[in-house]
């Protein structure tokens, strides 16, 4: 029996998409494929395991990589632009609008207490089960811990009657999530930078965690992370302080050792994509001729190159209060996508100088732990530099795997695999019997060519390679919704209606439908009650 609550939720944004009334869609989508897509002259294929990096030949590799991005965006600034005047004609004289979903922000809760310390108590809602999620609120049986603002405030909750503040902590910057565990306390708290780097980040502040309209990646702040001795709740005592110039992706707990992915992205030359030619903005140029826009943006090329030959590039940084700490264990991905850091600080709540970092020249991307292992799932879309062996899709995700052990120590990069389209978010990824189960999506609704997979992947030397697969799932839909249960996976899709499926991938080499159910609107959320109920939370809408 599957029981399903779904709320009616106001949403709003706007998806503009033309209209054929007034043009004619046929002939304009033709024109746009007649404009050619810039292509190198030296194809790469491109590796799907991660490569080490040495330090001294980093700062070359880094503009090599400035240069392609650069390349890559002007040249598809340029492509806009010949659309523009090429294609234009056959465009419909106005447009409609269509309603588009907003992904709703996941609900927060606090918990209940009861007796002297209360008798039961509910904490943060984790994936999985011992590994624990950093939150911005916290509990046990007597106290509430809180990262807020620039606070982070103990609060003596039971007896409910006597509820009061014990302690009230200044933190650097703005305190955003945290962990309570030994008698300990990890606080992370986001900090201004001064580098250029953040006119670069694509996200806003705003934590990306549905992942339906937003991205997983560097917000352009820098990152403290604060561990305090909170044996005496009513003295908090700050022991030990990492500062990092990356942004906070993502943490978890497992037992006392703390797993940390901060990210920084775009600290490179000052490159303009545009060049001086982007005053009436993109896609409405200010040129009549092709000509004109080819002579504009070879320019722009040839600047932009300038800039970058005599460009100085940084690697990130992290100080650690207690010990001298570098990047660790450098690693090259493949895929040219800009010059993005992310690094896994792993770390021990008591021993202070049990610490490892391991970083990928790579962007960030969801984030997935189980105890054993965290995983990473990076988006790429296919450009001009190449693309992976074997993959004849343009949207691909780059899953890469870290392992941990009984110590932070022990924390290191092991392996990377390709699946087809992007995960929606960390739900849909699961560890489970030494594989990895994850679903993703080709394209976005309203493109008729969407459809959604589920792929099987399993540990070989360094690389993840795919063993199962359920391919063109819901065709015309996109993932909405994605839960696993050891052998059991459960899927909700949506363009229309609401069809949640379920798999058996009892056998990992051959995971399978096993039924599915239309209901409208669609679900964001859903959590296993017991072995035979699911709950699933999510919106209304209209049939049509």
């Amino acid at each position: 029996m599957i029981k399903k609550l779904a709320l009616p939720i106001l949403v709003s944004g706007l998806v503009f998409a033309p209209g054929c009334s007034n043009g004619d869609q046929a002939a304009y989508d033709a024109c746009v494929e007649s404009v050619p897509t810039w292509t190198p002259n030296s194809v790469a294929t491109l590796a799907v395991s991660l490569a080490q990096v040495d330090s001294p030949g980093i700062e070359e590799t880094l503009r090599q990589r400035d240069r392609l991005t650069m390349r890559e965006a002007v040249e598809g600034a340029r492509r806009s632009a010949i659309v523009n005047v090429r294609c234009s004609k056959y465009l419909p004289k106005t447009s409609g609008d269509r309603m588009g979903a907003m992904a709703p922000t996941a609900p927060q809760g606090a918990a209940e207490n009861s007796t002297a310390t209360a008798s039961q108590t509910s904490t943060t809602n984790n994936q999985v089960a011992g590994v624990d999620e950093a939150d911005f609120v916290k509990n046990d049986n007597k106290y509430i811990y809180v990262a807020n603002g620039s606070r982070f405030r103990i609060v003596e909750a039971w007896p409910a009657s006597t509820m009061h503040e014990v302690a009230n902590v200044t933190v650097p910057g703005e305190a955003k999530k945290l962990f309570v565990s030994d008698g300990r306390a990890i606080v992370y708290s986001s900090v201004p930078k001064t580098s250029s780097s953040s006119r670069y980040s694509y996200n806003s502040k705003q934590e990306c965690t549905y992942g339906y309209d937003c991205s997983f990646g560097a917000d352009g702040t820098g990152t403290v992370i604060s561990l305090y001795d909170i044996s005496e709740v009513s003295d908090p005592k700050l022991i030990r302080r990492i500062e990092t110039d990356s942004s906070l992706i993502a943490a978890r707990r497992i037992g006392t050792a703390i797993h940390t992915v901060v990210s920084r992205a775009f600290d490179h030359a000052n490159w303009n994509a545009y060049g001086d030619y982007n005053q009436v903005g993109y896609g409405a140029y200010n040129y009549n001729s092709e000509a004109a826009i080819k002579e504009a943006f070879d320019a722009s090329i040839v600047a932009n190159d300038k800039i970058i030959d005599v460009a100085k590039y940084t690697i990130p940084t992290v100080k650690d209060s207690t010990s001298i700490a570098s990047l660790g264990a450098l690693y090259q991905s493949a895929m040219p996508d800009g010059v993005n850091f992310t690094t896994l600080v792993s770390l021990d709540l008591i021993d202070e100088k049990s610490t490892k970092l391991t970083t990928l020249l790579s962007g960030a991307g969801a984030i997935y732990a189980s105890a054993e292992s965290l995983y990473m799932a990076v988006p790429h879309e296919q450009g001009g530099y190449g693309w992976f062996g074997g993959s004849t899709e343009k949207q691909v995700s780059s899953v890469h795997k870290f392992s941990f052990g009984k110590s932070p120590l022990e924390s290191s990069y092991v392996g990377s695999g390709i699946v087809k389209g992007r995960v929606l978010n960390q739900f849909s990824m699961d560890e489970f019997g030494g594989y990895l189960r994850i679903a993703t999506t080709m394209g976005h609704v309203p493109d008729p060519k969407v459809y959604s997979t589920l792929s099987v992947l399993q540990q070989d030397g360094s690389t993840l390679k795919t063993v199962g697969i359920v391919d063109q799932i819901a065709p015309k839909e996109d993932i909405r919704s994605v839960r696993f249960d050891q052998n059991r996976a459960y899927m909700v899709t949506f363009k229309k209606t609401d069809p949640l499926y379920v798999f058996d991938l009892g056998a990992p080499t051959a995971p399978r439908v096993l039924g599915e159910l239309k209901i409208p609107g669609f679900s964001t959320y859903m959590h296993l009650m017991d072995e035979t109920h699911l709950l699933t939370i999510g919106y209304d809408a209209a049939d049509h």
